[in-house]
Parts: C-alpha cells; sequence; structure tokens
C-alpha cells in the first residue's frame, strides 16, 4: 500500500519505493518521554494499545527496539480498512484490548485524527508540542501523580 502510493501519488520508481519502505522504519526512534509513559502505564497495571494511521507495519521496529513488549495490541488502519478518526477504529482497539471505550484513555497528539477517541466514547488526553515533538513526558508525569 505504501509502495503504491508512492510509485502513484509521488511518482517514484518502484525500485526506490521499495527502498524507502524498506529503511523508512530504520529512521523512527522513541522520541523523549515515550518509553517513561510506557513503563508508567504498565507501572499502573494498564492494558496498552498503539493505534496507528501508518502504512507501514510498525511491529518490526518496535520489536527492534525493544518496545513491542509494551504493547498489548497493535491496531494499524492499512490492516483494518479504517482510518482515524473513524471512531471505528478506536473501538476496534479497545475490543482487542477486552476494555470497553468509556474506561479507556486515548494519548495522542493530533486533535483532528485523535478526537475520534472522543466519539468512541474514551477518554482523551491530547499531548502538547514542542515543535513537532510531543511533550510525553507531560502525560506521564500526570499518569504517575494520579
Amino acid at each position: 500500500m505504501f509502495e503504491d502510493v508512492l510509485t502513484r501519488e509521488a511518482q517514484c520508481t518502484p525500485t526506490l519505493a521499495k527502498t524507502l519502505y524498506d529503511t523508512m522504519p530504520e529512521q523512527w526512534v522513541p522520541v523523549p518521554g515515550a518509553v517513561d509513559l510506557l513503563q508508567c502505564l504498565r507501572a499502573r497495571g494498564c492494558r496498552v494499545g498503539l493505534l496507528s494511521n501508518t502504512g507501514i507495519d510498525l511491529r518490526p521496529r518496535l520489536g527492534d527496539l525493544g518496545l513491542l513488549a509494551y504493547f498489548d495490541t497493535v491496531v494499524l488502519n492499512f490492516e483494518e480498512g479504517l482510518v482515524r478518526p473513524d471512531p471505528r477504529i478506536f473501538r476496534l482497539a479497545a475490543d482487542r484490548l477486552a476494555v470497553a471505550a468509556s474506561e479507556c484513555l486515548f494519548v495522542g497528539d493530533t486533535p483532528h485524527t485523535d478526537g475520534g477517541a472522543v466519539h468512541a466514547g474514551m477518554t482523551s488526553l491530547l499531548i502538547p508540542l514542542a515543535g513537532d515533538e510531543p511533550q510525553l513526558h507531560t502525560a506521564a508525569a500526570l499518569l504517575a501523580g494520579s
């Protein structure tokens, strides 16, 4: 899917599209505070899911980074045919966690796409950005204090 978009929309050659697809995940690293937030949630006994609109399977990279173990489920839009802010994909994530949507806390950083969590019945925490970087330490501090 991602490679198709690159060849069709960005007019990349199929070889370049495959190279980009294969190397892009290597560029992904956790933003500061991500591991602390995940550890905080685990320490509180929370079930944790990752919901992403990316067109790439994140699980191998999460595994390489030692982060996959923090997630009870990973829901990717391209596998489900649903895209945030559609409330159905948020409810699907809650179902996969075996938790009612009303019992979920969705942590995101983009009001438009992440706002679908509210429509799915979830409490939502939108993380402030400093530049393009989510300030996840803020969420970890809030959760640790509650």
